[in-house]
């Protein structure tokens, strides 16, 4: 079994997924409604301000049961969270969701490496936990009537971590599930160029595509598992540099085209630019690659830097309002600095993960947005707490039932009570300020310490942020 598939049906997936278009099947966009709960919308904004969820990294293991620290995403904790995630859509009267990719429990495999032993169990589970993922993250969509904008992460790939989607003729994982209508990667979209709906996919394979949520706001969705040393590694420097060069340019493109129409953006990726605090390779703290291609002059981080600053260089009339972001597993925040690292140009937030793998607190967040300038306002990340491994040998039949109903709010952390948006607050206290509230939610509240050594190296995201490769 090396599942690489005829290439018929992987025409009609291209077809499918056809470049600026919106070629899908129209679904309403009237969100389910109750009474709401949620901690970000106030009376004096409700009508002012709306909300998306923004979750991460689920890395579900569909093979054994009880989730506890330092093991991916059992099936309790999976049914809980897709609960969970669906209350909080109702009472938020949640707009769409994002996700920024990592789907499957870790395997670190390449499965279709004919020198790696042929293991059909760890091919089958990883298979299983994709379609469990992908499907219960349909379902919280569908059964919200909302659309769900999907980034790829490096465990995504069916031939293995850090791997493009058509690695020597393999499908996408949305291969591995009903996809007649309504197809990943931007679930219950419009047929037409009314958002919600696509606006450009011009290489389905690697999976990054912009889109409309909502009137007035476009939401780039880039694959940034390319920019990574180990996809380099596993596809070769220059199939690498032709890909990532490809990107930026279209990257540019739709900022420009974005500009134009005055739309707002935002920027979805899993991995982040800047500073891998737990890097695996100790000499290279360094998320992105750094060595140049033929036709480089810069880095990716600083090309990244570069557009941040171009279309954000009046911060009253900010074009990227904010860079959201996996990967981490943690909560984090950081921020895009200019050329001298005097002042911060965007801001980036991640989702943490739904595992607990990094000894971190289960997280998802819903974020408030103004509906008329689409700044971030506010986030509130949902979490509960887990028992620990001796609990749960102690006493193995105490279950707890539910997802917790456990949150705190940024601008609580922050001390915000100036109705400034995220970005403006952030821009203007200092850097000790931030990472000291960010030490106190960087695990989602768990009091273990983290891998990360160094929580204030990663918020300042700076030009030449680099260690030699």
């Amino acid at each position: 079994m090396k599942r690489i598939f005829s290439t018929l049906p992987f025409l009609v997936l291209l077809i499918n997924l056809s470049l600026n278009s919106c070629n899908y099947f129209k679904k309403s966009n009237a969100a389910s409604s109750s009474t709401s709960d949620s901690a970000l919308l106030s009376t004096a904004n409700a009508n002012l301000n709306a909300q998306f969820l923004f979750i991460s990294d689920v890395h579900v293991d569909s093979t054994r049961a009880e989730s506890t620290y330092g093991k991916d995403t059992r099936m309790d904790l999976w049914k809980k969270f897709m609960q969970k995630a669906d209350s909080v859509a109702v009472s938020s009267k949640a707009k769409f969701i994002v996700y920024t990719g990592d789907l499957p429990a870790h395997y670190g495999k390449y499965y279709l490496d004919p020198k790696v032993p042929f293991n059909k169990s760890a091919i089958q589970s990883h298979d299983t936990d994709l379609v469990v993922s992908l499907n219960g993250l349909r379902q919280i969509a569908d059964r919200n009537h909302i659309p769900l904008f999907y980034a790829q992460g490096n465990n995504d790939a069916i031939a293995g971590d850090y791997f493009p989607f058509n690695y020597k003729g393999s499908f996408p994982p949305f291969s591995l599930i009903n996809q007649s209508f309504n197809p990943y990667p931007a679930l219950n979209v419009n047929s037409a160029s009314t958002p919600p709906c696509i606006i450009s996919m011009p290489n389905p394979n690697m999976c990054y595509y912009s889109a409309s949520p909502v009137a007035g706001l476009v939401l780039i969705m880039m694959n940034t598992v390319m920019l990574t040393g180990n996809f380099e590694k596993n596809v070769g420097t220059a199939v690498t540099h032709q890909l990532a060069d490809a990107q930026f340019a279209w990257l540019d493109q739709q900022l420009k085209s974005a500009k134009t129409n005055n739309q707002k953006v935002y920027i979805a990726m899993h991995v982040p630019p800047g500073i891998n605090l737990y890097p695996s390779n100790p000499s290279d703290s360094s998320n992105w690659i750094n060595d140049l291609g033929p036709t480089q002059k810069q880095s990716y981080n600083d090309q990244f830097l570069d557009l941040i600053n171009t279309y954000n260089s009046n911060p009253n009339q900010r074009l990227i309002e904010a860079v959201l972001y996996g990967h981490t597993h943690m909560d984090e925040l950081r921020l895009l600095m200019n050329k001298n690292s005097t002042v911060v140009s965007g801001i980036a937030i991640s989702a943490p993960g739904i595992t607990p793998l990094y000894q971190n607190n289960p997280g998802f967040k819903t974020v408030t947005y103004d509906n008329n300038t689409k700044s971030l306002m506010d986030f509130t990340t949902n979490y509960t707490t887990l028992r620990t491994a001796v609990q749960i040998a102690t006493n193995p039949k105490a279950v707890n039932p539910y997802y917790g109903n456990l949150s705190y709010s940024f601008n609580k952390q922050f001390g915000n009570n100036s109705n400034k948006s995220i970005a403006d607050l952030l821009s203007s206290l200092p850097l000790s300020t931030i990472a000291d509230s960010a030490k106190n939610y960087y695990t989602v509240k768990n009091p273990p310490i983290p891998l990360a050594k160094n929580i204030m190296a990663s918020i300042k995201v700076c030009y030449g942020a680099r260690v030699s490769r």
